[in-house]
């Protein structure tokens, strides 16, 4: 049924409104599926067709439901206040004949539509981060693990539950993608649209992607598959009235539509929000729900695709999770591994030599010659193999190695490699034959490094207790601490001379508007540069 055949042919056939209404009304699942199996009477679909059908008043041209959605999405638009549409609707109902269908308020309006929108769900969780009391747990009232009780009791003695995170269902929203005819012609996009001239512009460029058309050449042959990436990380949704709470929001970032989309607003699919005061202390709980959704999305599912015109519209869409996305901090929280300490490296794996240094009073990392490739002159007379990758299915024997024969027999190497428990991303059956498991979201590492170069290079971090630990290992002689005292001038450190002309330099540094801050009057007394973002770090090292 199409709305115009509800709401009568009128002048606002053109409005972006019907458009939404008639992919709620006719863009559903058909009753019988891709598979040729018998699909139920969808409750949610009932619904909408008779929203569709009820008039906002005896005789009126337009239907209750697009009323409804026509106002709250003027609200989203312009960014009226709750109370201010809750007002409206008053109005409208003293102004409209009498026996009209609109609602009193805004909260009764969202009731009336929680129906058409997409569902989520509150599981319950343990404040420890053990347990989420679904499944086997949905009717404990205690933590099986940590014993902690699962409610406590408000101002008002009602029994709320400690912690509740929010599941929002992916696949309801991927089927809605397809039935929406513009969204739904993108999802080929990174194979008909996009330029093919070798250079690496987006995710279909890499050698990630085109190792995933060469493992699976049956996934591949259907475009409209979707390859996702997941990125995390812990924000403060209060600002800065509150600095002791970390909500954890875990997004999924579409690579099928052009890249000036896959990260808008409208197309980042949120799948779960975890709040609390602190960080998870295990983030692989939480994440559960979310990989049964993959691993359904593996096997595929029934979809109709709205925008083939001729032939069947309906065909089985798979989905594939490429890596995943994330800070270095929230690479450990994720993988399971450490990423601090003595194995602070997880790709470096056996291979990472580390030491605790009492001069410097923290963990240094040595022996990054034997990295370069053999042959290479930077390796400096290493006789050691370049050392391989750790990768997912490298972890995975490992943890497997340790659970068969104890962590006791193990060499002490492999004890204290910082595995911190087994992710839950190694039950996807694709993971080990991934090319990528874990991108690392190089903002704060650009900021990092950037602030390294230059403490090194103004002579910040040239320290006596740098000095003391190179004599004690036995390097650089020539600048050792001598008989005096004093501290020989590192070839590195720039003198007072260099140091004003490369002041000069950076602060005459000059970008488009807006792009970053002026460099001119970041320098302190000391020759340090405060007050720079992490973006104004990134745009300085490309200098």
């Amino acid at each position: 049924m199409r709305t115009e055949d509800v709401e009568g042919p009128h002048e606002l056939h053109d409005d972006p409104m019907d458009d939404m209404i008639e992919t709620l009304v006719t863009n559903t699942m058909p009753t019988n599926t891709a598979s040729g199996q018998a699909r139920a009477q969808d409750p949610k679909e009932q619904f909408i067709r008779n929203a569709c059908k009820e008039p906002l008043y005896e005789g009126a041209k337009i239907s209750k439901l697009r009323a409804l959605l026509s106002i709250l999405n003027l609200q989203a638009t312009f960014g009226w206040s709750d109370a201010s549409v809750s007002a409206l609707f008053q109005l409208m109902q003293k102004i409209l004949p009498y026996g009209n269908c609109m609602p009193d308020s805004r909260a009764d309006a969202k009731k009336l539509l929680s129906t058409v929108g997409m569902d989520y769900r509150c599981i319950h969780a343990c404040p420890n981060d053990c347990v989420l009391y679904e499944g086997e747990f949905e009717a404990l009232h205690t933590c099986p693990k940590c014993g902690l009780n699962r409610y406590r009791e408000d101002l008002q003695g009602t029994q709320v539950p400690c912690k509740v995170v929010r599941h929002f269902p992916i696949i309801p929203r991927i089927r809605h993608m397809f039935r929406c005819k513009s969204i739904a012609a993108m999802m080929s996009w990174h194979k008909k649209g996009r330029s093919k001239d070798g250079t690496i512009r987006v995710p279909a460029d890499c050698k990630a992607w085109k190792h995933i058309e060469e493992q699976w050449s049956d996934f591949a042959q259907e475009p409209r598959h979707l390859r996702f990436g997941l990125a995390t990380d812990g924000v403060n949704p209060y600002g800065l009235r509150s600095t002791k709470w970390s909500t954890w929001p875990v997004v999924l970032v579409n690579y099928n539509i052009p890249p000036w989309l896959c990260i808008k607003k409208g197309h980042l699919l949120l799948s779960l929000i975890i709040p609390g005061k602190r960080k998870p202390r295990n983030l692989q709980v939480y994440l559960a729900p979310l990989l049964q959704e993959l691993q359904i999305l593996w096997n595929g599912i029934d979809v109709v695709d709205n925008s083939r015109s001729g032939g069947s519209k309906y065909f089985k869409l798979r989905a594939i999770l490429m890596w995943t996305m994330h800070d270095y901090p929230g690479y450990g929280d994720v993988a399971g591994l450490s990423t601090s300490g003595y194995n602070a490296c997880p790709p470096c794996g056996m291979s990472l030599t580390s030491r605790h240094s009492a001069d410097l009073k923290k963990v240094v990392y040595e022996g990054h010659r034997k990295y370069f490739d053999e042959g290479c002159s930077k390796r400096r007379n290493v006789q050691d193999v370049k050392p391989f990758v750790w990768k997912a299915k490298d972890w995975f024997e490992h943890w497997e190695k340790r659970n068969q024969i104890g962590i006791s027999n193990l060499r002490s190497k492999e004890k204290t490699l910082g595995m911190k428990t087994l992710n839950c991303f190694h039950s996807l059956p694709y993971w080990h034959e991934l090319l990528i498991n874990h991108l690392l979201d190089p903002m704060h590492i650009f900021k990092n490094v950037g602030q390294l170069v230059w403490d090194h290079i103004i002579g910040k971090r040239d320290t006596i207790g740098c000095r003391r630990d190179l004599e004690k290992v036995n390097r650089m002689p020539h600048l050792w601490i001598d008989e005096s005292g004093n501290l020989p001038v590192a070839p590195w450190v720039l003198s007072k001379q260099e140091t004003t002309l490369v002041k000069e330099t950076i602060g005459k540094f000059r970008t488009p508007t807006g792009t970053m801050r002026s460099l001119k009057g970041c320098f302190t007394s000391d020759d340090d540069l405060s007050g720079l973002k992490t973006h104004d770090w990134h745009k300085l090292l490309q200098v």
